[in-house]
């Protein structure tokens, strides 16, 4: 996909039945820190692909959000829900 004139890629992406994308992953080295930074660059990403879930991970530290496009923000997560059930009621 692109952002402006720049070509991007996901690391992660994972798919609902319908193709509409359930979660992107952003994928760090171990030795990276994850910060606000991190973040922003997967919303960004996230912009084009209007994900429920995004995630990312050094390997040792994993963060997830649930996207609120309503509000433009991110909440973050514990972790991800384990079925549809659990869906409707994060």
């Amino acid at each position: 996909f692109r952002i402006s004139f720049s070509k991007k890629r996901y690391d992660i992406v994972i798919f609902n039945k319908d193709g509409s994308i359930h979660l992107i992953v952003e994928c760090k080295a171990p030795h990276i820190q994850i910060g606000q930074d991190t973040f922003d660059q997967i919303a960004r990403y996230n912009l084009v692909t209007e994900a429920t879930y995004l995630m990312v991970s050094n390997g040792l530290s994993h963060y997830f959000c649930q996207m609120d496009y309503a509000q433009e923000r991110y909440h973050f997560l514990k972790d991800l829900p384990k079925n549809k059930a659990s869906l409707k009621n994060s």
